[in-house]
């Protein structure tokens, strides 16, 4: 069985909105805004003075953010990889689980102060996965 077998059995309406969906994200991806991740320092600042509005889509980007590297981090499981961070398998994490665990490492991060500020916290958040969920 392949991870992507599922989309062997789309029905039609589901192959209109797939379809709909990559011409979206095609559109997305030739067009002239660009797009960057968040680094350490913009984090800082969102955290400590950014409205609500940006609080918010700050925390729906570090949410996306622990999605992706769940989903890599099963299809490597699936293919016999070694795995970024090893989350047990009944315990399943939200967008305040990811806030959380990027919060204390970026705590001690500026604790520390030893890093280039402008790294991003996609890096963050992972290093702080791998520490919270180690494998063995």
């Amino acid at each position: 069985c392949d991870v992507f077998t599922f989309w062997d059995r789309l029905t039609e309406k589901e192959e209109v909105m797939r379809t709909i969906n990559i011409i979206l994200v095609l559109v997305l991806m030739v067009s002239s805004v660009p797009v960057f991740g968040i680094n350490f320092d913009e984090y800082k600042a969102i955290k400590t003075s950014g409205n609500s509005s940006d609080k918010l889509a700050l925390e729906y980007y570090i949410s996306g953010l622990g999605s992706g590297f769940f989903t890599a981090n099963t299809v490597l499981k699936y293919e016999g990889n070694t795995q970024f961070y090893c989350q047990p398998e009944k315990l399943l994490l939200k967008s305040v689980n990811y806030m959380k665990i990027l919060e204390e490492k970026a705590e001690k991060l500026d604790t520390a102060k030893s890093y280039n500020t402008k790294v991003p916290i996609d890096m963050i958040l992972l290093q702080g996965l791998r520490d919270t969920f180690p494998c063995k």
